[in-house]
């Protein structure tokens, strides 16, 4: 699980100056009354003595830092860096790449970093009334997608008008067939592409529903296999190259697509994100670590491949107080449970990994960004 730091951060009308987003804006005669609580209860800024002459003032987090190359570029110890982000530790700070860096004076002659949120324009916070906010920080690196292949699924969301479109099998080489398999040549009416042409064959899988809305958010198809065109006629041949599930009439054909990127890079929403996991692969009512779940929250959401949310538990149980004729439920005080990768996006879906758990996720547990 990832470490968290609670930072409280009380920020006054007087210094919203500090926090304009402009690149002449003078940091040395500027304060902030800021209050950071950690385990250890570091001690907030570090002299200017301690700081590089050539420090950047502003600073954006690139997706090839690290948190131990950002420290060396502003400090002369490293291990001042905990006071000077005001964390509890160096291995307990988490940067994500776009998040923007300002040295600030907090003293006399005390300096200190603070961080705006990737995506976030303008202000380095967001309110100007006390806030306590969970603040992640250590760099994420890429996650190449050919490491964790084995474990992602090549999800495929259509809406009617898309499928009735498609290309669709109706028959094989193997007379009077039911199913078709590797090296095995299928019927394919409606083509109209070109011999050589690369295609997968996909069937309907199930439908996608928003169980708080009852909102249809589209219709799962699942990848079947894949082929290559040899034969283009009113009826045309497509020869089997892979084939992950058998091949049956009725399923229908759609061009070969690269489905995943070529790396994954965990990234904050740039919206606060309230969602639930409303499918599931390897069970139907729940699941674990490194198994793919789909999600409510998809690109009309501003959910991008890369965000990360948290799984949360806060499941109703049956009040002992209540009258047996008359039961009521309660709601348990939210826990995390675990955290998920979002790796494909729809506009009203989302396909994501299972990175973290403590114990099994629930179909229709409930997901917040970070």
């Amino acid at each position: 699980m990832i470490n968290k730091i609670l930072v409280s951060l009380f920020i006054s009308m007087s210094c919203l100056n500090l926090f304009a987003d402009s690149p002449d804006a003078s940091v040395a005669n500027n304060t902030v009354k800021q209050s950071v609580n950690v385990s250890n209860n570091a001690t907030l800024g570090v002299s200017k003595l301690e700081i590089k002459k050539n420090a950047p003032q502003e600073y954006v987090v690139k997706k090839t830092d690290s948190v131990s190359k950002i420290a060396t570029m502003y400090l002369k110890k490293l291990s001042l860096w905990p006071q000077f982000l005001g964390v509890s530790k160096l291995t307990a700070t988490k940067l994500y790449p776009g998040d923007r860096l300002k040295m600030v004076s907090v003293a006399n002659n005390q300096y200190m970093l603070v961080v705006a949120l990737a995506g976030k324009k303008g202000n380095y916070y967001q309110r100007l009334s006390p806030e306590v906010r969970t603040v992640d920080i250590e760099t994420q690196t890429p996650i190449p997608t050919a490491r964790i292949k084995t474990v992602l699924l090549n999800p495929l969301v259509l809406d009617d008008t898309d499928v009735n479109n498609l290309p669709i099998v109706v028959g094989g080489d193997k007379v009077g067939g039911l199913y078709y398999t590797l090296g095995d040549s299928v019927y394919v009416k409606n083509y109209n592409g070109t011999i050589g042409d690369k295609v997968m064959v996909i069937n309907k899988f199930r439908d996608l529903t928003d169980p708080d809305t009852d909102e249809k958010l589209g219709t799962e198809y699942r990848y079947n296999a894949d082929g290559v065109m040899t034969q283009i006629s009113t009826v045309s041949n497509l020869e089997l190259t892979k084939v992950i599930y058998p091949v049956v009439p009725l399923d229908h054909v759609a061009p070969a697509v690269t489905i995943m990127p070529p790396e994954i890079i965990p990234q904050r929403s740039e919206y606060l994100l309230d969602g639930k996991i409303i499918a599931m692969y390897d069970s139907l009512t729940s699941t674990g670590e490194n198994n793919s779940v789909v999600i409510n929250k998809g690109i009309r959401d501003g959910v991008k491949v890369g965000t990360v949310f948290n799984i949360t538990d806060g499941h109703s149980f049956l009040d002992p107080t209540a009258s047996n004729d008359d039961p009521k439920y309660l709601v348990a005080p939210e826990v995390s449970i675990g955290e998920l990768l979002v790796y494909k996006t729809y506009d009203k879906v989302s396909f994501a990994l299972v990175t973290d758990s403590v114990k099994e996720i629930p179909l229709y547990a409930r997901i917040k960004s970070q």
